[in-house]
């Protein structure tokens, strides 16, 4: 599924302004309905104790692009007066159900306590869906009936992950032989490295869960302090930046989108290579300065330039586009003017208007006749995407859509144009539609733009008559 254009990386959930945190995530595909469903605790805080609700987010798969939903509360996988961890979905192929499996603890109690005076406040719990997460049934406790008397007078066997929930079935080996089959190949797809499979043991497992904030007041108050002190620095980080964090990596590419809006070509597209060092400031009241020294590259002729420049995103009521300056040496040294004018020519002067869909298609590929145009969709997107991003956002062209040929008296091409915005933070996937032109002599200029809505937005418009 994927292609030379699509990231590898994806960010589902992030921490919010007023202190919400995810944690333990999940990750299913299901094959049938082409769709992705991202699970996570839902916090309000980064410690364990306080853990809230289950959530979820749905992501289907079009062709060379995955359009990611909304954050949805999982309403019914919940007990009264508990809070809901480790999600574990598990998909029966046969029946086409899918099992979210899941610990309810009481209250805010920790784990360690639990563990100290061997009083167990935890429940397995599962809720079910047969419309591939679109619904899902009342929550059913699993602790009395499944597990029975073995956690009498003892704590709930740790779970360092979620896929650990096979340990409390121990005693039930046929019963649960295919649940464990199938959770270990939800494993893989997890991304959970560390995860065993062991018997309940009485003495206290000292080991911390990888995403886990350890229960002691000295400790809980040191790493809340570090993981503060983190979120800082990845999103509104001062003085010296490290160059492979986020705050340095969204600027650099938001001079990218600036670059290409002033010297990109459909035969010079401009992309960050190296972020080499970055500054960042608070200007007054009025915005946030960064400056930085990084590495471009002509992605066509597979040239690399260094280039230095100063970004100020400013702050107040409404968004307002980022101030970018940036020096240009060595970005014009090859020389392009007979490819332009050859491309212009031909198309000025054809009889059939030139009309392209799917740029890159499913499998990544674009026939060479249509490069050109590709580069000009991506071109014309840049001014959206300089336009729209923040210190916040991370912007890239997942598609062009569709690019059409207009007839025009004018001296230049004229497109409409369809194209699909990757925005990494919020994993939105975006429609725009553009008129833009483009000349030899004039460049890209886009002459109108519009926001659509969501692909299933569209779908559940009213019909009209």
């Amino acid at each position: 599924m994927r292609s030379p254009y699509f990231p590898a990386r994806s960010v589902l959930f992030h921490k919010e302004p007023n202190g919400v945190t995810y944690r333990v995530p999940a990750l299913l595909y299901l094959p049938r309905s082409r769709s992705f469903l991202a699970f996570c605790e839902e916090r309000l805080s980064p410690s364990d104790s306080q853990a809230h609700l289950l959530v979820v987010r749905k992501g289907t798969f079009y062709r060379s692009y995955v359009e990611w939903e909304d954050i949805r509360v999982l309403g019914t996988a919940f007990l009264p007066g508990h809070r809901s961890m480790n999600p574990c979905p598990v998909y029966d192929e046969f029946t086409g159900t899918l099992f979210l499996f899941f610990i309810a603890v009481l209250g805010h109690t920790s784990e360690s306590y639990q563990l100290v005076t061997g009083k167990n406040v935890t429940r397995l719990c599962y809720v079910s869906s047969t419309d591939d997460g679109d619904t899902w049934s009342p929550v059913t406790d699993l602790t009395k009936k499944v597990i029975g008397d073995t956690i009498k007078g003892q704590s709930f066997p740790r779970l360092r992950s979620s896929t650990e929930v096979v340990t409390v079935f121990s005693q039930r080996p046929f019963e649960i032989m295919r649940l464990v089959v199938v959770l270990a190949v939800l494993m893989g797809v997890s991304g959970i490295p560390d995860v065993t499979i062991s018997p309940p043991t009485a003495s206290a497992d000292t080991s911390a869960h990888p995403n886990s904030i350890p229960e002691t007041a000295d400790e809980s108050e040191q790493i809340k302090a570090r993981t503060e002190e983190g979120a800082e620095e990845d999103v509104m980080a001062t003085g010296e930046l490290n160059p492979n964090h986020y705050p340095a990596r969204r600027a650099a590419q938001v001079v990218q989108h600036y670059l290409n809006t002033r010297y990109g070509s459909p035969f010079r597209l401009i992309g960050v290579q190296t972020v080499h060092s970055g500054n960042a400031e608070d200007v007054a009241d009025s915005g946030r300065k960064y400056q930085l020294e990084l590495s471009v590259n002509d992605i066509i002729t597979n040239t690399t330039q260094t280039c230095s420049a100063e970004l100020f995103f400013p702050k107040g009521k409404g968004q307002q586009p980022p101030e970018v300056k940036a020096s240009h040496e060595g970005l014009l040294k090859i020389d392009i003017k007979a490819q332009e004018e050859a491309l212009y020519q031909k198309y000025k002067t054809n009889q059939t208007l030139m009309s392209a869909q799917y740029l890159p298609d499913s499998h990544g590929h674009i026939e060479p006749d249509m490069k050109p145009f590709w580069h000009l969709g991506i071109l014309a997107s840049s001014f959206i995407m300089l336009n729209e991003s923040t210190e916040n956002t991370l912007y890239n062209v997942a598609q062009v859509a569709n690019i059409t040929q207009l007839t025009t008296e004018e001296d230049h091409l004229e497109f409409d144009c369809h194209t699909l915005l990757h925005e990494m933070v919020s994993q939105e996937i975006i429609h725009w539609k553009m008129l833009f032109t483009w000349s030899p002599a004039e460049g890209v200029k886009v002459v109108q733009m519009k926001r659509l809505p969501h692909r299933h937005e569209r779908e559940k418009s009213p019909k009209t008559n």
